[in-house]
C-alpha cells in the first residue's frame, strides 16, 4: 500500500496545472511537423489557382466589419490567379504573387501607379470555391470574399 501512496503522490505533483500544462505543449511541438506546414501552403495554392488558372468572382466587400453593397462594376469584378504565380483582373491589372509559409497572399501590381505596388492579404479563408481575404490600408480593413 505504501507504493500505491507514492505512485499517487508522483502522477498528482506531474500533473499539476502548470505541469500539465507544459506537459502537454512539449507532446504538441512534438507531433507537429513540418511537413503540414508545407501540406497547407500546397492546399492554399491548389484552391487558389486550381492547378492551372481560376477565375473568382467578387461576391462580397466589408469595410471594417461593414457588409458593402456591391456597385455594377463590383458584380461583375473577377480575379484569375495561375499556377505560374501571375494573375490578372476585370479591371486590367497584372501582376505577380507568391504565398508565404503564414498563408499570406502578396500581391505585386506591375502595371500600377506607382509601378510594383504590393499588397500583402491576410487570408481568412480560402477553399475551392470560396476565397475570402483581407487588407488594411490608411486604417480601414477591406475584406473581399469571392466564390466560384
Amino acid at each position: 500500500m505504501a507504493q500505491v501512496g507514492i505512485s499517487f503522490r508522483i502522477v498528482k505533483q506531474l500533473f499539476m496545472p502548470q505541469r500539465l500544462f507544459s506537459f502537454l505543449l512539449l507532446c504538441l511541438v512534438i507531433s507537429c511537423k513540418k511537413e503540414d506546414a508545407v501540406d497547407a501552403l500546397q492546399q492554399f495554392r491548389n484552391n487558389l489557382n486550381g492547378g492551372a488558372a481560376k477565375t473568382w468572382l467578387l461576391r462580397k466587400v466589408y469595410l471594417n466589419g461593414a457588409p458593402q453593397t456591391l456597385t455594377q462594376g463590383q458584380q461583375r469584378y473577377t480575379k484569375t490567379y495561375k499556377s505560374n504565380n501571375t494573375w490578372s483582373d476585370w479591371d486590367g491589372y497584372t501582376g505577380t504573387f507568391s504565398v508565404t509559409t503564414d498563408l499570406t497572399l502578396v500581391e505585386v501590381i506591375n502595371n500600377s501607379i506607382p509601378p510594383n505596388l504590393t499588397i500583402p492579404y491576410k487570408v481568412n479563408q480560402c477553399l475551392d470555391t470560396l476565397l475570402d481575404v483581407e487588407y488594411t490600408v490608411n486604417q480601414q480593413t477591406y475584406r473581399l470574399v469571392y466564390g466560384q
